[in-house]
């Protein structure tokens, strides 16, 4: 019986990708990023990582973790609000799943 496999957890969390994701051209170290974000983040609405924790997380810099996630955005993957005063702001994130979010500048009509 499966149920009853030593080492099965029912507490491990999956990262899910969408087929879309892989259709629009980025680099699969931003897929992964977004792997481990749906998986770490993605049963809440908005999340508030750092990109510090994010890079401790994913055992990359900090600049490799900035440039993923501007590539997630670029496709509508991910979208980024700021909150908080300069020089104290907080990002958002809010992870697209069935669709992507619409990007300004990016034609949506699927031509």
């Amino acid at each position: 019986m499966i149920e009853n496999l030593r080492g099965r957890s029912t507490e491990t969390k999956y990262g899910r990708i969408p087929l879309w994701l892989y259709e629009t051209g980025i680099g699969l170290q931003a897929i992964a990023t977004y792997g481990w974000l749906h998986g770490r983040y993605g049963h809440y609405e908005r999340v508030m990582p750092s990109y510090a924790t994010l890079a401790k997380e994913l055992g990359v810099s900090r600049g490799s973790v900035i440039a993923y996630v501007k590539a997630l955005v670029s496709v509508g993957a991910v979208r980024i609000e700021t909150s908080g005063a300069a020089g104290r702001q907080t990002n958002l994130y809010a992870i697209a799943f069935n669709e992507p979010f619409g990007v300004p500048g990016q034609q949506t009509d699927g031509g």
